[in-house]
């Protein structure tokens, strides 16, 4: 749910030129913000390894736990 969420806000913003236009556009084939669905994919691997590699496999599952926990509190 939250990869679906946070694509759909990143590609809702792609189309208010917020953030580069290209993540605001559709697969031609399905129909979904597949740009914001692999650009997300990457983000997300390359920060969990470079948190991995700086704190530990330990640390970093309980920080970015942690974090993720803040971001949804407002929520």
């Amino acid at each position: 749910a939250t990869v679906n969420a946070t694509s759909r806000i990143v590609f809702a913003m792609g189309r208010e030129n917020l953030v580069p236009a290209r993540l605001g556009t559709v697969s031609a084939k399905r129909g979904t913000p597949a740009a914001a669905i692999y650009t997300l994919a990457v983000g997300s691997v390359v920060v969990t390894l470079l948190c991995g590699l700086l704190w530990g496999p330990t640390a970093s599952f309980v920080n970015l736990a942690f974090i993720a926990t803040l971001a949804f509190i407002p929520v």
